[in-house]
């Protein structure tokens, strides 16, 4: 005797795709939850979270999200603008390497020039 099977051609090759629906979709399911390195929830509650990595680092807070990269520039958004007392709206700040900054609020927009010399009076 031979090795055939007794099902039908078309039926062992509907049960071959089955199968392999379902160990991708399994696959797909356990591959996603044990990559080294993620963090996946659905949820999360912090004071805050701070994301170090070699060029900078992120943190977000309740007082607005930060961005800092070493080499190149700083952005800030926060939820209230500093100096305000809670009651200015939010403002963004991009500050590069050079002694002044962009800011943005609800108000209106300015470059900012920050003292860091004699000649500026500091």
């Amino acid at each position: 005797m031979g090795n055939a099977s007794s099902r039908p051609f078309g039926q062992r090759i509907l049960d071959i795709a089955i199968a392999s629906l379902i160990g991708a979709v399994l696959g797909a399911t356990f591959a996603s939850h044990f990559r080294p390195g993620v963090l996946t929830v659905g949820l999360l509650q912090a004071d805050s979270i701070r994301v170090p990595g070699e060029m900078g680092e992120v943190v977000i807070s309740r007082y607005g999200i930060s961005l800092e990269r070493h080499d190149y520039a700083n952005i800030q958004l926060s939820y209230d603008e500093p100096g305000t007392g809670g009651k200015g709206g939010p403002a963004l700040w991009i500050a590069g390497n050079e002694h002044q900054a962009f800011k943005a609020t609800p108000s209106g927009q300015e470059v900012v020039h920050f003292k860091h010399d004699e000649r500026d009076g500091l």
